[in-house]
């Protein structure tokens, strides 16, 4: 389907005609907007460095809390410390910094050093930047890194704009910029900020491929969501639930083209976490793909403690691999991959021979995640790992509500339009599956909230409309929605 241009008059026309207007959202962003969208920014930048000075002070932990904590182990009642990855991460950037790349800080008995994927390299490779620099100290990493939640305020901004005009996009910059669930994730030093920044860029290049349909726009596509699979593996399903539904269009039908397309973006996706996964299934001792973590947390959210009905039903529980430890007895020089790969197994027997329990707690894990179910007792039982600040989780749950009810809308209005929303709505659709294999913790939604953000400034401007008596926008790209449908 090609799309109507006005590039200039069709032949045989009145060359004397007023030419047809402009979308301003296919224009170069207004003084004004940029202007007031910075301001949105400064306001995001001091909601944050506020968050930082009024965290609750917690030691960093030494590497026996963190073998401890990987053993199962939790954190005596009034010590708080940071068991998080958090500390793995600034580890790995220092272990970086030294010249030992993704290796483990341990010597084994041959004094040499593991490699190490406890997790994809995007983030760790940013802190990098800061280490190198000499800095090392966590909470100055900590502050550093939170300036990627201003990047994301603005990008999420200019985005906004692009799909539905200036107002949207100055809404979605100050949902992004003040929602708790967004900012909170800024300031722990998680990869989960630089995840956030993605959910725009990734939106950005899926409304580019669905204006153009050419393989170009497709392979830019595939390669800012392989970008964004080396800060989250689980990014990876993005090519499914975001690539897909706009390759296949409204029409749902195969083309030449179409198989085009989606070669393109998915071979676009496989070149850019090729380095990683190609270096991965050399080094370690048993087929690795993006993390040696997996397994760890299968069996975290497997296990007779969280299947029973009650209050711990798919919460995160040490006892799982506690458990797991009878029979395996960790050392400190075991190659990863053959720790991750017995705790995969294990978590696997266990899913296989208990699957109505283990789907009845992947659904608890689900409403956890999203602040349905029992989403305060979820906070105070994961306060002694996440260290996020009970006070201000629970107002994180309580504002997700509400954004959670605007964004459905928001999504609603796209479709209605003939927008696409697979580019927002497919974050949702990760972060809850891997809620549901994974664990139910609120930080794995922090993508799907920037993303909410944006589809709830859709809603918010709607209202705006409908008070003042403005008419909808059409499409950008010249489609009208006779010929222009959204994604599923």
């Amino acid at each position: 389907m090609t799309d109507a241009r006005p590039d200039g008059p069709a032949a045989g026309s009145d060359t004397d005609a007023e030419p047809p207007p402009v979308d301003p959202r296919r224009t170069r962003p207004g003084r004004r907007f940029l202007l007031v969208l910075a301001a949105i920014a400064m306001v995001g930048f001091g909601v944050r460095a506020a968050a930082l000075a009024t965290a609750t002070e917690c030691r960093q932990p030494s590497r026996t809390d963190l073998s401890a904590a990987l053993s199962g182990a939790v954190p005596e009642p009034g010590d708080c410390v940071i068991i998080t990855d958090a500390p793995v991460y600034r580890e790995q950037a220092i272990e970086n910094a030294d010249g030992h790349w993704f290796q483990t800080a341990e010597l084994d008995e041959t004094g040499r050093r593991q490699p190490s994927a406890l997790h994809p390299p995007l983030y760790a490779t940013f802190l990098t930047a800061f280490t190198l620099a000499g800095v090392e100290d966590f909470d100055a990493l900590r502050a550093l890194a939170s300036t990627l939640g201003i990047a994301t305020v603005a990008v999420s901004g200019l985005f906004a704009r692009r799909l539905a005009g200036d107002r949207v996009g100055l809404i979605a910059a100050g949902l992004v910029a003040l929602h708790p669930m967004v900012w909170i994730n800024d300031v722990v030093l998680m990869s989960e900020s630089l995840y956030a920044l993605f959910v725009p860029l990734v939106a950005w290049a899926g409304l580019r491929f669905w204006e153009r349909r050419d393989a170009t726009s497709a392979a830019l596509l595939g390669a800012t969501i392989g970008l964004a699979a080396l800060t989250r593996s689980e990014a990876i399903l993005l090519v499914g639930v975001v690539g897909l539904p706009l390759v296949l269009g409204p029409l749902r039908r195969w083309t030449a083209a179409r198989w085009r397309q989606l070669g393109a973006l998915v071979l676009a996706a496989l070149v850019v976490v090729a380095p990683w996964v190609g270096a991965n299934m050399v080094r370690f001792h048993e087929p690795t793909a993006f993390t040696t973590t997996a397994g760890f947390s299968l069996v975290f959210a497997n296990c007779d403690a969280v299947y029973e009905p009650g209050p711990r039903l798919g919460a995160r529980s040490p006892e799982c691999l506690q458990g797991a430890r009878t029979e395996y007895q960790f050392q400190a020089d075991d190659d990863q991959s053959d720790v991750d790969a017995y705790l995969f197994g294990t978590a696997v027997d266990t899913i296989t021979s208990r699957p109505l329990d283990a789907a009845r707690a992947g659904l608890a894990r689900v409403g956890r995640m999203w602040g349905v179910y029992r989403p305060f007792e979820t906070i105070r039982a994961e306060e002694y790992l996440e260290r996020r600040g009970v006070g201000r989780s629970e107002l994180a749950v309580v504002v997700g509500w509400e954004v959670m009810a605007a964004g459905a809308w928001g999504a609603w209005l796209l479709r209605r339009r003939g927008l696409p929303i697979s580019p927002l709505v497919g974050w949702v659709v990760t972060s809850t599956v891997v809620a549901f294999i994974n664990l139910g913790l609120h930080r794995f939604r922090a993508s799907s909230d920037v993303a909410l953000c944006i589809l709830a400034a859709v809603a918010i401007d709607e209202l705006v409309r409908w008070w003042t008596g403005e008419r909808s926008p059409a499409p950008p790209g010249g489609r009208d929605r006779s010929t222009a449908a959204a994604d599923a």
